[in-house]
């Protein structure tokens, strides 16, 4: 409904998305270069139900909201980011929060629990280390990148509506356990990346922290924490 729209020789209309690939598939004739202006500029002024309706969704959106809600509903099939790919879940946001508390605790990150720089959570060069929690129902993603030019970068993306990530910051700390370096720390303080951005938008949009792998061996743990605009703080990593 939000592609272009064309005609073929004899007048009838198809949207570029479902084109085969130039024939009409109403009377098998070409489909010409001509666009449909006033059936674009129709739709324009309809409501349509939600593209995840069959999943539960209820909600009928003006054409002018409705890719972003679609790009943000909860009921949106989502991919499991930590199963194998030759076996991925698939499911709503709901049911995918059940499915890493199942089957991937491994990956959770405690509240309170110490994060440890140089454990098996440092990623190596050129690859990326996730892990996940869920705090007041909303989950999010914590990802630790190390690039090929040995920079680690980190940063903490809520998957969920945009208008719910936008209400947390995170702040993440480099700190020494060793009584004689506890002065010795870096903070870096950013908000959330909504899940309609990729890890490369979050790394071009500068929504991460990052330290070259280097500057590490000054420091032996991390503390994140997640700051609501209410001004409600959570230990994630101490």
């Amino acid at each position: 409904m939000f592609s272009l729209i064309y005609q073929c020789e004899t007048g009838h209309s198809i949207c570029i998305a479902c084109r085969d690939p130039n024939m009409c598939p109403t009377c098998e004739g070409l489909i010409t270069a001509t666009r449909n202006h006033s059936l674009e500029s129709l739709r324009t002024l309809l409501s349509y139900p939600c593209l995840y309706r069959s999943g539960g969704c209820q909600k009928v959106l003006h054409y002018d909201r409705y890719q972003k809600h679609v790009a943000l509903c909860e009921y949106k099939t989502r991919s499991c980011i930590f199963c194998p790919e030759d076996d991925v879940w698939r499911g709503p946001l709901k049911e995918l929060k059940q499915h890493l508390l199942q089957s991937h605790m491994q990956y959770i990150l405690e509240l309170g629990r110490p994060y440890f720089l140089y454990s098996n959570y440092l990623p190596t060069t050129g690859n990326k280390v996730t892990l996940f929690f869920i705090h007041q129902g909303y989950l999010f993603y914590f990802y630790v990148i190390c690039d090929a030019a040995n920079v680690v970068y980190l940063y903490i993306q809520q998957i969920g509506k945009k208008d719910e990530s936008t209400r947390y910051i995170y702040k993440i700390t480099f700190g020494n356990e060793h009584e004689s370096h506890k002065h010795r720390t870096i903070h870096y303080t950013m908000e959330c990346l909504d899940d309609t951005r990729t890890i490369a938008d979050g790394l071009r949009m500068g929504h991460y922290c990052a330290i070259p792998q280097r500057a590490l061996l000054n420091y032996t743990n991390i503390t994140c924490m997640l700051n609501e605009k209410r001004n409600e703080e959570i230990n994630l990593l101490t």
